[in-house]
């Protein structure tokens, strides 16, 4: 039973240690309720460091919080305040 524990615990740290940064510049989604890319930020997933809490006070990326699942959002539109 602890060995499962222990084999769960990592392999959920793993996926969660993916997902903590924001997407590339590369990866810039359109928004699909205005079509603008230009307004599209990545979402952030984990505790900030410093450097991140500095994107996100210029705009550039919205912080999504601790908690993350396979559904959540990774981009942000400014202009319609929308998650996708």
């Amino acid at each position: 039973m602890k060995i499962f524990l222990s084999v769960s615990f990592i392999l959920a740290m793993l996926f969660v240690s993916g997902q903590n940064k924001p997407a590339g510049k590369d990866s810039i989604k359109t928004c699909p309720a205005c079509h603008k890319k230009d307004q599209v930020i990545p979402i952030s997933y984990g505790k900030p460091g410093p450097e991140t809490i500095k994107k996100a006070n210029k705009g550039e990326i919205k912080l999504g919080g601790c908690m993350i699942s396979g559904t959540s959002p990774r981009f942000y539109c400014k202009t319609d305040k929308l998650e996708f």
